[in-house]
């Protein structure tokens, strides 16, 4: 059984969702596997960040594996800059945070990266959030049985400072 989940937004609007294998706190609407994996191929923009996970399984210990990642992972990201991480799954969902300047909510991506050794990473940031669309795109769905080893990045943007992944062999 896979646990992919699907929320699709748009501002503040939900255009659907879907999840299979776990349980869904929005709205359920069945779609057939192919287009959720079309879904989540497409450059997903951060205004319409919608729940993904790749984790695949449906016995006790995946579902603790995938409920421990999701709210309550082990570490931050940021916390292991130029260290290497073996990635074999990611799980992404968006999370509403106050723009300091505006004092408008914004939506932003929240991902998690999880390791060969079941280790759970998160960031709220858009570099990881990019990366990792990256890494799907050229290296395919996870679960990825040969763990992808990244090492996480801080680049300078501009006048800003953001997170990525860059791919090692």
């Amino acid at each position: 059984m896979y646990f992919v989940c699907a929320l699709v937004r748009h501002g503040s609007s939900m255009l659907y969702s879907s999840c299979s294998g776990a349980i869904a706190p929005y709205p359920r609407k069945e779609f057939h596997m192919s287009e959720e994996i079309v879904a989540v191929k497409k450059s997903v923009s951060t205004s319409e960040i919608g729940i993904y996970c790749s984790v695949k399984g449906d016995d006790r210990q995946t579902k603790a594996l995938v409920y421990n990642a999701i709210n309550s992972p082990d570490e931050r990201i940021s916390d292991h800059i130029n260290e290497t991480l073996s990635v074999t799954d990611v799980v992404w969902e968006p999370v509403e945070l106050v723009n300091e300047e505006t004092g408008e909510y914004e939506v932003a991506p929240r991902t998690v990266l999880i390791t060969a050794d079941g280790k759970s990473y998160q960031a709220v940031s858009r570099g990881i959030f990019n990366a990792v669309q990256k890494l799907i795109a050229v290296f395919g769905e996870p679960t990825w049985a040969d763990p992808i080893p990244v090492v996480v990045r801080q680049i300078t943007t501009g006048k800003f400072k953001t997170n990525t992944l860059e791919v090692v062999l």
